[in-house]
């Protein structure tokens, strides 16, 4: 009796730190760790049940270009977004932030496709910044915003000086 409620205790906890924030329109969702990169995918060749209706996701990894693991300083902030590219002010469609002691580290943005005006250029792009704010990498924008309702796409970061 007392190892069958430690176990249903312990599924709970575990499954409740994965628990999604709405903010507006946007459905935020902790990524897991992985321990191996995800495979680059076919546009939307990947199954589509757990996007939410209406949604489209990217998913990847930010990674250091070569593939290297690197240990980030105590307190750094991973934010991946996808804007508008090629006008001011910029206006993200959604921006995600989470902590991270890593390079590489698993990335996953819900957005509404609505939010996008056609004939407009879109980016995503990822930084990586110190407990200061300081821009520690970053990566170079992908102007081809990928099309498809669930897509895996790698964003590459370089060290900046």
């Amino acid at each position: 009796m007392k190892v069958s409620l430690l176990a249903a205790l312990i599924t709970t906890l575990s499954s409740a730190a994965l628990a999604q924030t709405r903010v507006g329109n946007i459905l935020i969702t902790p990524a897991q760790p992985a321990t191996t990169a995800p495979a680059s995918s076919a546009r939307g060749a990947a199954p589509t049940s757990t996007v939410p209706a209406g949604m489209r996701e990217l998913r990847g990894r930010v990674a250091l270009r070569g593939g290297a693991d690197v240990r980030l300083p105590a307190g750094s902030q991973v934010t991946v977004t996808v804007q508008e590219y090629g006008r001011l002010p910029v206006n993200p469609v959604v921006r995600v932030q989470f902590p991270a002691t890593r390079l590489s580290v698993p990335y996953q943005v819900y957005f509404n496709p609505t939010r996008l005006t056609p004939g407009r250029r879109y980016a995503i792009s990822a930084v990586v910044t110190d407990r200061a704010g300081q821009v520690l990498y970053a990566s170079d924008p992908v102007l081809a915003l990928p099309q498809g309702m669930r897509v895996t796409l790698n964003l590459p970061v370089r060290r900046l000086p």
